[in-house]
C-alpha cells in the first residue's frame, strides 16, 4: 500500500475559500469539486480536486497521494463532479500504475492541459518532463489517477438482453437535490 500523504497547510487554509467559489461557479484553472461519499460515515464530502481533461477524457490526479478523498472515491467508485454550475454524476475507476503514469506524463509534457496543474505536478509530485516512464509508473503508484466517466456511460443489460442506461445510484437522485456549493470541505481523517 502506497504512504498516505497529507495536505500541505496552505492548502488546507485555502481549500473552504475554493469550495465556495467553486461552488458559486467559479472556474479556477483545473479545479472542480468532487462531492462523494465518506466511506466510514457514509456522509457526503465535497472538497476540490485537481481536473485534468484531455481529447475527451477526464481524470483526478492525486496530487497529494493517498488523501482522504482518494480513499473514499475508490471505496465508493461514483461521485458528483462540479465544474462552473453543471454537477455531473461520474464512476471513477483508478487506472494501473502503468496507465496513471502516462497520464502524470501527458500532464507535465511540453503541451501541458493546464500549466497549473503541471506546476503542482512538478513541485509536489516531483516530476518532470525529462522524467523517465519508470520514474512516472513509480510516482503514480504514490498519486493515484482516477478516470471519470458520466454514469449515463455505465449500460446495463436489461431482461431482453439488450443496452439500457444504468439505474441512478444514491449520489445521482442526489443530484438534483445538490446544487453549488453543496456539502462541507473535506478536510477530516474519513
Amino acid at each position: 500500500m502506497a504512504k498516505i500523504d497529507h495536505v500541505p497547510f496552505f492548502v488546507r487554509g485555502l481549500s473552504p475559500l475554493l469550495t465556495r467559489l467553486l461552488g458559486l461557479g467559479l472556474r479556477l484553472g483545473p479545479s472542480a469539486l468532487l462531492t462523494v461519499r465518506g466511506r466510514i460515515t457514509g456522509r457526503t464530502r465535497t472538497i476540490p480536486v485537481a481536473l485534468l481533461e484531455r481529447n475527451g477524457h477526464r481524470w483526478l490526479v492525486a496530487i497529494f497521494g493517498e488523501v482522504s478523498w482518494v480513499r473514499n472515491l475508490r471505496a465508493a467508485g461514483e461521485g458528483i463532479l462540479t465544474r462552473g454550475r453543471r454537477p455531473q454524476a461520474v464512476v471513477a475507476a483508478e487506472l494501473a500504475p502503468e496507465g496513471a503514469g502516462r497520464v502524470l506524463k501527458d500532464a507535465v509534457g511540453p503541451l501541458p492541459p493546464s500549466r497549473l496543474l503541471a506546476a503542482f505536478l512538478r513541485r509536489y509530485v516531483k516530476v518532470t518532463p525529462d522524467t523517465s516512464t519508470e520514474g512516472f509508473v513509480a510516482k503514480a503508484r504514490q498519486h493515484p489517477v482516477f478516470e471519470l466517466r458520466t454514469s449515463a456511460h455505465a449500460l446495463n443489460a436489461d431482461s431482453n438482453g439488450e443496452s439500457s442506461a444504468a439505474q441512478p445510484g444514491p449520489l445521482d437522485r442526489k443530484l438534483d437535490a445538490l446544487g453549488p456549493g453543496h456539502g462541507r470541505p473535506l478536510i477530516d481523517t474519513e
